[in-house]
This record gives C-alpha cells, structure tokens and sequence, in this order.
C-alpha cells in the first residue's frame, strides 16, 4: 500500500495504478481504499478499470448495507438490454432483495445464468460463485416452484460453503421454518463439515425446526449473556417473530448497543403501555417502520388504544380518543374531519337520539303525534314529512321552523300544521322542524321524524339518510297491510350494514284485524330473517292511528292500539339502555371518522410512494447520463467539433480588428479577456446545446443550467491557456471540448436533487386509525348487532 501510494502520487493519470492501490488497500483494511478507488472510478481513458472499481466500491457498499449508495455505484456502469451482464445483474438484484424490490429481482435473475462462478470479486473476499448461489436462495425462497437450481435451503448451504456473506443468517432463517426432517438431516451434516453446529445460532435454528422453542431461546439466551453478539442477534429477529418483550429487553440488557431504532421504540412503548401511559405508547409505536416489527407493533397499538374502550356495557375514555382523532386529521391536513369529531364530544353528554324510519304513508308522523300526546305533526294520505323533525324536551311545548335562506318562526304546537302549509304555498323551503315538549322521557332520548324514503320528491330520501347518519337507534315502521315490500328491505339493509340498531314495529294493525295479525307478523319475522334483520326486541303490531286517538282521550280506542306494547318497547330497550345505545352510536361514528382519516393517509402514503419512485428513476437515468456523457466522450467531442466550423469563422471575424492593435497591445491581458469572452459566447452554446440534445428528457433545467456552467467554464480554462493562437483549434478545441463534456457529466452527476419526504409519518397515522378501527368497529360493538340474524330478545352482548 505504501509502494503504490507513493507510485499514484508520481503518476496520478493512471486509472490503473489507482486501481491497484484501492485493492490492496482494501486487503490491508487502509483508510485509503474508497479514495483511491473512487480515483480509478473517476477516471475516463480506460473504461474497463473504472468498471472494476464501481464494482468494488458496490461490493463495499453491500457488505456494509448501504444498498442506496451500491445502486449509485452500479448505476455509473454502462450496460445495454441486448447484452447481459451477470456481474452487474448480481450486485443489483443483492441490493433489490435488500429493499424488498421483487419486480427487479425476477428482472435482473436471468441474467445470472452467464456469471463465472469461480470467479472472485475483486476485493478479494468471496467469489461470485457464492453469492449466485445466495442470490438463487433468495429466488427460491421468493418462488418456490420455480427452477433455480434446488430448494432455497440448499442452496444457501451450498453458499455457506463458500463464505458468501450472509448465507449463516439464511440458512438458520430456513432452518427454522422447515419441517422437513431429511432437509434438517442434510443440513446437519454440511454444517459439521463447516464447525458452525454448535454455535448457538444454530443450535437455536434446529431446536426451532424440531419444535423445541423454549430449548431455542434458553440456548440463545444463555450464549448472549455470556458476550455472543451472534446469539444476541439472532434472540431480536426471533423476539420479533414471537413478540416476547421479555427476550427483547434481555438483549437490550445484554447488547444494548445492536437494537436498532424501532426496537427501542417498541421497548419504550411497552414500558408506556405497562405505565398507563397510552398516549405516549401510541406515539412511539406509530414512528416504527421496521417490515419485521409491525405486525408486533400493530398488536400492541390495538392494547394501547384499546385501553381506552369501555369493557362491556362501560363508557369508552372518550377524550383521549377523541384526541387521537384530532391529532390524526390535523397531521393529515383533513380539516373538515374536525367538526365532526368535536360533535362527537357534544353528543356524549346529549340524550339519544331516535330516528323514526319507513316509506311515507306508513305512519311517521302519526307515531310522533302519539308519542307527543297531541296531534301537532302533519299527516295526510301524501308525503307530509320533507324535512327532519327534530322531538326534544323543553318546559314548555312549542314548535321553531327553520326556513333555508329566511328567519326562524316559532309557533305553539296547534299553529305548526297551519305555518307549515302557509310556508308551503309561498315557496319557502323548510330545513329543519324542532318540536318541544315538557314530557320526562325527552330528557332521555329525542325523536327524529324522517321523510318517507319512497316519496316522489328525491330530496325527502336525502334528508332519511341524513337522519340516519345522525341517530343513535332508529324505529323502523312497517304498514301491516303491506310489510317489508322489496323497497323497503333494500333500505333496512343500507341501515342495518351502517351498524345502527333498529326496532321494528308494524302499524295499522286495526287494518287487517286480529284474525290477520298472526300471519303478518309471521311473515315480518321471516322476512327479516331472510335480510339479516334483527330487531333489538321482537317486533310489535300497534296502531298509531288509534293510539293517538287513546292519547287525545278515548281509551277504548288506546287500549285496542296495543300502544302499552310499543310503550314497555322505548322504555325497556331504548330509554333504559340509552346509555349503552349513545355509546355504540359514538363508537360507529369514530369508525367512520377514523375510516376516512386511514383512507387519507393511505392517499398520501401513495403518492409519497410515487414521488419516491419517480425521484428514483429520474435519478438512475441522471447518473447513466452522466456515464454515457463519460464513456462516449470522445464520439462526443467528433460529433460537436462537427458543429463548431461555423462559430469558429464567426471567432476570426471577432478577432480580425485586434490586427490594428500594436503587438504589445496584442499581448495584453485586456485583449486576452476579450479573446476568452468571444471564445465563451461562441463555441459553449454550440456544445451546450449538443449535449441537452443528447440528454433528451432526462436532464431537469437545474442540470442543464448547471452543464451551461461547467461547459462555460472548461472553455474558458482552455481559452485562457491557450497563447499559440488567438483561440484554440484543432487538436487544442478538440481537447477542450472533451474535457468539456467530462466537466458536464461531473454536473450532471452532481446536480441530484432532495429526495421526496418520506411517507413514514403517513403510514404510522395509518397504521394508528387501524388500530382504532379494529378496536372500536366489530369488536368493539356493545350492543347487539342488528345484522346478526332475524330475530331474538334484545339482549345485550359484548361481541368481544
């Protein structure tokens, strides 16, 4: 090393010298390896000698486990589709499988079949034989059907045999996974040949395979306690694999210094989670980005978040939840979510709200009229209802109008009917009818009477959904003399799949008699067996109609209405299961919320994705410019000398007045500035714009503007150097123009640009709304899924 450092010194022209100095240096482990190699990178007269020193620093690259900076190394290696070239192809689908590019990988992997296999690398430290034959490992294990020359085990045995780097950690990976006796056999027997049996990574890979688990860690553990960093290594991939906490914190304990970020991370968020701390426990999970740690890391953010959620009929911890939720749309710029999750934290300490459901005509506001104990809701035999009208309590009984576009109009309960109709007729549009009453159970829960779904107007159907989306349980009115039509059973569905509870109930009972009554009803439960349909208590047949008419004051009437069925119905399963209703409702409504939060981020981790991907590539097309613009240089420099005559005659006319000037005059440096300047103007566009030429689209204008730079500045260099003629010609212009575009694929080599921000952030918020979806959706329901099956009593569960 010292000899041939000594030698570059004296002539550091010579790429090969250089070469020779960067090999030897890696063998000797100098500090002057990289340099001198990148030395014989750099240089331009001997293209095979740069091409051995881009391998070389790509070798060093990978054995370090900076593929990145390997695949810049590769990507400065001309190479032509038509022609394969295996040891490019093996260096690049090593750095492909280490970033998980499977696309590549198949790509690139015929490629291999022309690689020399006792051929050595030219660091000198593991032939190519042995690394094809890793590569091979990988392909199989990837495509186990596919012909690669044997099973992914043994072929990465047959590696190890060679020493190719990495093969040792495959090779237990594999072991571990297999039960095939005979291959554990035969691997038993290589590894005896090799001394490697009994170290403890491989006393744990055949403990695993023989399915001594407990044996396997004992094993490990025990050898990273006494200093076996090997052990230690491989305890953190089979903690992941585990999720053992207990074994992670071992190793931390033990070899502190080989837990990777993430690993700490996960350490810190279950020392969080163990502490109550959620909140922090959530914060650390979501920054892990680790492929081998998620799965673990998603488990523990679900017990993280879950913590939160009420067990059973308890009330969920809604302000750290709710929390979550503004943190996740502020991160994700989703403003809009914001409202919404603020009302969620209104309607917790507001009384449920019922929605009243079904087809005009079947009874809706007839129903309310009944529960209000006054006819003040309008019906008719056409569709009444066309906005939503709003039941709450207050002392005393009065009605508000909301008209779109004009002021409130507030009338007693017997005016609402007649300024209805009054605002009807003069074109005025309703948005919304908030009815009060001073009756005790409205302190409980509020009833919302909704349009018919079937009406002729569109908007009315509008305004059901809209409703729908806001109730915590809704009624669903059946007409006795028509049940569950096809129209209606398309609509249930659409309730029942949004996960709100319903209560059916069959009106106009007085309409078929109670000779007819048993064979609707008998119908109606099998119908809604049929959908997926259940009731949160068995349906009931009432009359609204005669009930209201019992409510004004005839009991014969109220008592032939079957009104006390519907009434022990609101009392036992709504009103005094409001609490755990207003619950289930808050927690689909945050599902939801967090659904499109995911999506959002999900969104903007794909196009994070994409910019990455397009960076990528614009950058392997920027560094093969670079080395096109290098080792065509020459054919280069032919092809711009041939665009040069006509500048240059343009030159000689900008000279010809400086043959008035006395010699000495001539001599000076003023005239010399002009003659550079001339020259700078005259020829750098020319070569400029031949070069952009053959960049085509693969040159951003930062590049080019950089390569105008360059090529300026190369042509001045050699303008100002040149004293035997006024500007360089000939063989003089013919090297200036060469080292110009040497200069031009140095900028372009340069003139990368910033990577995209990484989509890390996004994919952690992703992964958090999952977690909360999963804890608050199915699994977190607390009442009975109305979906479940066609009937049943109401009782409620924990589907948990």
């Amino acid at each position: 090393v010292e000899a041939l450092t000594q030698l570059a010194e004296q002539v550091p022209w010579r790429q090969d010298v250089w070469l020779r100095l960067g090999l030897a240096a890696l063998r000797a482990d100098a500090d002057i390896a990289h340099d001198a190699l990148e030395r014989a990178a750099a240089g331009r007269d001997d293209l095979a000698v740069a091409r051995r020193a881009l391998l070389t620093l790509a070798d060093r690259d990978i054995l370090a486990g900076d593929h990145a900076r390997a695949r810049r190394w590769l990507d400065r290696i001309p190479s032509h589709p038509a022609q394969p070239d295996p040891e490019l192809a093996l260096r690049r689908i090593e750095c492909a499988l280490a970033r998980g590019e499977t696309k590549r990988i198949v790509a690139e992997a015929a490629a291999l079949d022309g690689l020399d296999p006792e051929a050595s690398t030219f660091s000198g430290l593991t032939t190519l034989g042995g690394r094809r034959r890793l590569v091979r490992a990988h392909l199989a294990r990837l495509d186990p059907e596919g012909r690669h020359g044997g099973t992914a085990l043994s072929l990465a045995l047959g590696a190890l045999l060679l020493d190719a780097p990495g093969a040792a950690e495959l090779v237990a990976e594999l072991l571990a996974d297999t039960r095939d006796a005979a291959a554990v056999a035969r691997a038993r027997e290589v590894l005896a040949t090799t001394g490697k049996l009994e170290t403890p990574r491989f006393r744990a890979a055949f403990a695993l395979a023989e399915g001594r688990r407990a044996d396997a860690r004992d094993a490990l553990m025990k050898a990273a306690d006494e200093g076996d960093a090997q052990a230690a290594t491989t305890l953190l991939t089979l903690a992941a694999t585990w999720q053992r906490v207990d074994v992670l914190a071992a190793v931390a304990t033990s070899h502190g210094d080989l837990l990777s970020e993430d690993q700490h991370l996960l350490l810190e968020a279950h020392r969080h989670v163990d502490a109550g701390e959620n909140v922090a426990a959530v914060q650390a999970l979501e920054r892990i980005v680790d492929p081998a740690m998620l799965a673990w890391a998603d488990a523990l953010l679900e017990s993280a978040i879950g913590a939160w959620r009420g067990e059973g009929e308890a009330p969920s911890d809604w302000d750290p939840l709710l929390a979550e939720l503004r943190r996740a749309a502020t991160e994700l710029d989703r403003l809009d979510q914001i409202a919404p999750i603020e009302a969620l934290a209104v309607e917790r300490e507001r009384p449920l709200l019922v929605a009243v459901l079904g087809e005009f005509n079947a009874g809706k506001s007839t129903l309310l009229n009944a529960l209000l104990g006054t006819d003040v809701a309008p019906t008719g035999v056409m569709p009444t209802t066309a906005s939503l009208h709003h039941v709450a309590w207050a002392p005393d009984p009065f009605a508000r109008v909301m008209v779109r576009g004009g002021s409130d109009r507030v009338v007693p309960h017997a005016e609402l009917k007649t300024m209805l109709t009054a605002l009807r007729r003069a074109g005025e549009t309703v948005h919304q009818v908030l009815i009060y009453a001073p009756i005790e159970r409205l302190k409980r829960i509020e009833i919302l009477d909704t349009p018919g779904f079937n009406a002729p107007e569109t908007t009315h159907a509008e305004e059901a959904r809209r409703g729908i989306e806001r109730a915590h349980v809704a009624l669903w009115l059946l007409d006795a003399t028509a049940p569950l039509k096809d129209s209606e059973r398309r609509v249930i569905e659409q309730v029942a799949a949004a996960r709100v509870p319903i209560q059916v109930l069959v009106n106009k009972r007085d309409r078929v008699g109670d000779e007819g009554i048993g064979d609707v009803m008998t119908y109606v439960a099998s119908a809604l067996e049929q959908v997926g349909i259940r009731s949160l208590a068995p349906p009931v047949a009432f009359s609204a109609q005669q009930a209201l008419a019992g409510r004004l004051g005839d009991d014969a009437a109220l008592q032939a209405s079957r009104w006390s069925d519907v009434e022990k119905i609101l009392a036992d399963d709504i009103v005094n299961r409001s609490d755990l209703l207003r619950e289930g409702a808050l927690r689909r409504k945050a599902v939801h919320i967090a659904a499109s939060l995911e999506q959002a981020a999900a969104t903007r981790a794909l196009e994070h994705d994409e910019a990455a991907r397009d960076w990528e590539e614009r950058e392997a097309r920027r560094h093969q410019l670079a080395s096109t613009f290098r080792n065509e240089r020459g054919a280069l420099a032919e092809s711009i000398m041939q665009r040069l005559d006509a500048p240059l005659d343009q030159l000689w006319v900008d000279a010809r007045p400086l043959e008035q000037l006395t010699e000495e005059r001539q001599k000076s440096q003023e005239v010399r500035n002009y003659l550079v300047d001339r020259c700078v103007a005259r020829l750098a566009p020319v070569i400029v714009s031949a070069l952009v030429e053959e960049a085509g689209d693969d040159l951003s204008r930062a590049g080019v503007s950089a390569v105008e730079r360059s090529v300026r500045a190369t042509i001045a260099g050699a303008a100002a150097a040149h004293r035997s003629a006024p500007f360089p010609e000939g063989d003089a212009l013919r090297a200036a123009v060469s080292a110009a575009v040497a200069a031009a694929a140095d900028e372009v080599d340069a003139a990368g640009t910033s990577p995209p921000g990484h989509a890390t952030r996004h994919r952690g918020v992703r992964r958090r709304l999952a977690a909360f979806a999963s804890v608050f959706g199915e699994r977190g329901s607390v009442v009975d899924d109305p979906s479940e099956d066609g009937g049943g009593d109401g009782d409620q569960h924990d589907d948990e």
